[in-house]
């Protein structure tokens, strides 16, 4: 009885067009990890799109004073950078805790000095920058939020601009955090769209847009 109730007030909420008090409840149990929320408004075919970005593809972990390769985004790579792979120097600077900073256009020839997985064998590497627009599926976008929410002490949300039309909802928001209570304070802005299925009312993919402050990365 209790489940058909959950279902029936949920069916009413959803129903309607979605409103800026849903949108923020959203975003704020996305950037508190609460997945039980995100899991309530988003469908089954559910997806996200990360705002398009010039870099390798690559994700590492600063291990042993190297970087250990555990995810391969840019598929062009798979024959020639696997996970467990170690970066030892990056453009012929011995690579540091906070990663790997990759600034300049699509095409730039990147130099990287690796060790491949169990092997002791230097191998120098010229990648170039590409352009990746990386997508999370639903259960993928949960364990994410879960690791973000878990770096943060605190953090506050506010919603400068919103629009609904149709099966359409555009956002603009502001998001500030910190680490550690009373420590430095990080900023960033975000425009996402989401589109909303028309039968259940639900979210069926959010696509994050470029901001100014990724472009201006490129040539520091």
């Amino acid at each position: 009885m209790i489940n058909i109730i959950i279902f029936l007030f949920t069916s009413i909420i959803f129903a309607l067009p979605m409103k800026k008090e849903n949108v923020e409840e959203f975003l704020n149990a996305k950037y508190s990890g609460d997945t039980s929320i995100v899991s309530l408004y988003t469908s089954d075919s559910f997806f996200y799109y990360h705002a398009p970005y010039v870099g390798l593809g690559i994700k590492t972990h600063y291990v042993d004073g190297n970087l250990l390769v555990t995810k391969v985004i840019n598929e062009s790579l798979n024959n020639t950078i696997s996970i467990g792979d170690r970066i030892h120097q990056f453009n012929g600077l011995v690579v540091r805790k906070d990663g790997i900073e990759t600034n300049g256009p699509v095409g730039e020839i990147q130099n990287i000095l690796i060790t491949e997985k169990a092997d002791t064998v230097f191998s120098e590497l010229k990648i170039p920058l590409t352009l990746l627009n990386e997508k999370e599926n639903s259960n993928s976008f949960l364990n994410s939020i879960i690791k973000y929410s878990e770096v943060w002490y605190d953090y506050d949300l506010i919603i400068h601009d919103f629009i609904s039309k149709k099966n359409k909802v555009f956002v603009h928001y502001s998001w500030e955090g910190s680490k550690e209570k009373k420590t430095i304070v990080y900023y960033f802005d975000a425009i996402e769209i989401f589109t909303i299925e028309k039968k259940t009312g639900l979210i069926e993919k959010i696509e994050s847009r470029w901001n100014e402050l990724q472009f201006r990365d490129q040539f520091k």
